[in-house]
């Protein structure tokens, strides 16, 4: 057999097993690139929740509040002003640290899509959903970066339980146990 590729069982060529992880890596790579600028591009913009976000990032730094709730609202969370926060207190309060806590987040999003591709389809699916989430959508790509209190982390959560359901699934309908660790990281 080449050093290029191996037929599978199914017949399908693929890739080296040693390859997968680099391509990953690249992706994952090319996602921070793309986060990094968008956050950038962002960081004057003029939106009220932006804005919100930005204070409340700054009064986490500085140990002043801890909201549980997104400023001025019943609803969302503060876990996205606080993972900004953690980049304030190294970097200062600035719009573009702001908008990175929010672009930082959106990229843990891309290997919870190639997990759960990874799970649906294999290797190849999970690294092509992956690749077209790096930018994916104007919408996905917009509340990848743009700090709006929340979006971010509700996809990520979503990400996580669906990536974690769909293994559980296929570990029930072949008769594995599945690990109470799965069941916990659901929530």
């Amino acid at each position: 057999m080449s050093d290029k590729a191996q037929p599978s069982e199914k017949g399908h060529s693929e890739t080296r097993k040693g390859n997968w992880p680099l391509w990953v890596g690249l992706a994952l790579l090319a996602g921070l690139v793309v986060r990094v600028l968008e956050a950038a591009s962002w960081q004057h913009s003029f939106d009220s929740d932006a804005a919100t976000v930005q204070i409340m990032a700054k009064h986490i730094a500085e140990g002043r509040d801890f909201p549980v709730f997104f400023y001025g609202q019943p609803y969302m969370g503060s876990l996205e002003p606080a993972f900004s926060a953690l980049l304030c207190r190294l970097f200062g309060t600035t719009s573009f640290v702001v908008a990175l806590g929010t672009a930082l987040l959106g990229l843990l999003s891309l290997p919870l899509i190639y997990l759960w591709g990874r799970s649906a389809g294999g290797k190849r699916a999970g690294l092509l959903a992956m690749v077209f989430c790096i930018v994916g959508s104007n919408s996905f790509l917009f509340h990848s970066v743009m700090p709006r209190g929340g979006y971010m982390t509700m996809l990520v959560c979503g990400l996580l339980v669906v990536w974690l359901a769909s293994r559980i699934v296929a570990n029930r309908s072949k008769d594995r146990p599945v690990p109470m660790l799965e069941y916990a990281a659901m929530g």
